[in-house]
Order: C-alpha cells, then structure tokens, then sequence
C-alpha cells in the first residue's frame, strides 16, 4: 500500500517522499509540505481500501488485465476530473486487476515517462501493445513478490 500510493501520487507530481508518505499514512503531518500533500496520500491509502473490499465482494470478469488497461485508457482520456483522474485511473485499474484474481500493481514513478508514453500511444494511434506491455511487466514483478514468498523462482524476462 506504501509503494502504490507513493509512486501514484508521485507521478501526479507529490513532492513526498516514500518514508514522509510512510509518516504520513501513519497520522503525522509533514513540516514544510503542503497539506493537500498529506491529504493526497491519506486520501489515496483510503481509497485502496475502498478498492480492495469492493474487489473482494465482487465477481471476476473474463480477460480481467486487458479490461482493467482498457478501463484505464477509456478512463484517463476522458479526465473527467480537474485533479486525480491519474490516481483514479490507476485505482480503477487495480481494481480490476484484484476483481479478477490478479495482484495489484505500482506504477513507479522511475518509469513515468514510459507510462505517459504508452497513455498517449493508445489515446493517439490507437495502439494499446505498449500500455498491455507495461502493465504485463509490473504483473510480472508482483507475482514474483508472490513467488519469492512461497521460495519458488520468479518470473524470468527475456
């Protein structure tokens, strides 16, 4: 929960960092930060919680990762939002995601430019390849956090 809502903020241009974020969701207000920032986070962590119950009610879907990337696309070009439609975006991904068996995933924002990159890919030419490419790499390194604790070899990449 820490990485997600650290790395998803960060990308919307949070300036806290992940061990402020981490005093933060633990109820401390950060000197010098803006409060919108704290709020942000909290707001974020609130929300995976929302996610994770309604992912855990409901019934899974068929093809959930090509779903929740097109849920995702669809949902950012239409930016119905002044702010947080990223943030929102990325949840309604990883709720998808969890609705359908799957792990969440954290975008890290080291590969924000890559991401921005795939968005504008599917939303200008159509092609969705890279953004499914992406979200196939960060299932890849959840699952292997998955498999190193049941001390089973991870994913191997080519």
């Amino acid at each position: 929960m820490l990485n997600w809502t650290y790395h998803s903020n960060a990308i919307e241009g949070n300036t806290l960092t992940l061990l402020a974020t981490k005093v933060v969701l633990e109820g401390i207000t950060i000197g010098g930060k803006l409060l919108r920032e704290d709020f942000e986070a909290i707001n974020h962590r609130d929300a995976i919680h929302y996610v994770e119950d309604v992912a855990h009610k409901a019934e899974s879907l068929s093809h959930p990762m090509l779903h929740a990337v097109r849920l995702h696309t669809d949902f950012v070009k239409i930016h119905p939002f002044v702010d947080g439609n990223g943030r929102t975006a990325r949840l309604l991904l990883n709720l998808e995601l969890l609705k359908g068996d799957y792990p969440a995933i954290v975008l890290p924002v080291q590969r924000r430019l890559e991401y921005y990159e795939a968005i504008d890919a599917a939303h200008i030419d159509g092609e969705m390849a890279p953004l499914i490419d992406l979200v196939t790499d960060f299932l890849r390194e959840a699952f292997d956090h998955y498999w190193f604790v049941l001390g089973r070899p991870t994913s191997t990449r080519a």
